[in-house]
């Protein structure tokens, strides 16, 4: 087994997991500004939990390359469960890969539930506010209205109306 691929695994799992903790840290923030209705605050809190997510995305695609180099490492086919691979390597390595692989799903999990609840309450939110504009406009149901007055065409993208509405 070369030690230094099983580092750079390791290296790469932990650097996820901030990564991780980063992006949930930014998903909370979004969510705060949406139930606070701080349009400017979620703004620029999408704009950083975009660049967190690109972040993520990138140390997912290091991370995946040194656990496919780990695996050929060691001989195991690529749908080789992390607790197989924990077993095998050397005790001297066995907590440091142990706690990293943890820690990762562990980031992982959180990251799923924070997206969860953003996901749910705005969508939510989106179903209260088409219910209220059917209820006081129902001739108008699927018409939006941009700055102009002019009609534009319904989609499915997310609106933001301003309180003076």
């Amino acid at each position: 087994m070369n030690s230094t691929i099983l580092q750079k695994f390791i290296s790469s799992a932990n650097k996820q997991t901030g990564s991780l903790d980063t992006f949930v840290l930014e998903q909370r923030l979004m969510n705060a500004a949406m139930r606070s209705r701080e349009w400017t605050a979620l703004e620029t809190a999408m704009g950083r939990a975009n660049k967190a997510a690109a972040e993520l995305v990138a140390d997912e695609k290091t991370r995946l390359v040194a656990w496919h180099d780990l695996l050929a490492d060691l001989g195991f086919p690529l749908d080789t469960a992390s607790a197989k691979i924990i077993s095998v390597v050397p005790p001297e390595y066995r907590l440091m890969l142990g706690d990293s692989c943890r820690k990762l799903k562990t980031a992982g999990n959180r990251a799923r539930i924070e997206n969860d609840c953003l996901r749910a309450f705005a969508g939510s939110a989106a179903t209260t506010l088409a219910g209220i504009m059917e209820e006081l406009y129902p001739d108008r149901k699927g018409t939006i209205y941009g700055k102009s007055g002019n009609a534009r065409p319904a989609g499915s993208v997310p609106i933001v109306l301003d309180t003076a509405f």
